[in-house]
């Protein structure tokens, strides 16, 4: 496996594979979200990754600077200096449970600690208990709820040391 910066030649394979994720997995995600429009903003600020097995792209996430509009009024625990971020991180239903998210996600972490960041803030939906868990291992600290596009999220955040 492979991680690899994804460009605007991925653009059908991302599309596809937002598809089966949304289709075939618990998400919140809708025909609408992750938009194309989404994807060529996250391609164009040079933050989607993509995890490859041979030529075929199995998993997805981005990652960089600020992604919620407004997340500077949630209620944090810490204060960064420069904070990061990952968001719409997905893994094709074949390839799930195999420990991909694991290892895309410590990727993650130890590619915005080299870039200078020393913390990262998300948000998880309450009802996805896979990517609780998976952030768990990984020691995000629970700074409360929110409520966002219809749903309730928490925000999570980690300290990079």
């Amino acid at each position: 496996m492979e991680i690899r910066l994804l460009t605007n030649e991925n653009i059908d394979e991302i599309k596809n594979l937002y598809a089966d994720i949304r289709n075939n997995t618990y998400t919140l995600w809708d025909e609408n979200y992750p938009s194309e429009e989404l994807i060529k903003w996250d391609i164009e600020r040079k933050g989607l990754w993509g995890v490859f097995d041979n030529e075929t792209l199995i998993a997805i996430t981005f990652m960089g600077k600020r992604c919620e509009d407004g997340e500077e009024n949630f209620t944090w625990q810490e204060k960064f200096k420069k904070r990061g971020t990952f968001a719409r991180i997905g893994v094709s239903p074949k390839y799930q449970k195999k420990g991909i998210a694991t290892y895309l996600v410590d990727f993650v972490l130890k590619k915005l600690k080299s870039q200078g960041y020393d913390g990262v803030r998300i948000l998880v939906g309450t009802q996805n208990i896979n990517a609780i868990k998976l952030y768990s291992k990984f020691r995000f600290i629970n700074c409360g709820k929110v409520d966002r596009y219809g749903h309730e999220y928490y925000l999570l955040e980690l300290r990079l040391n």
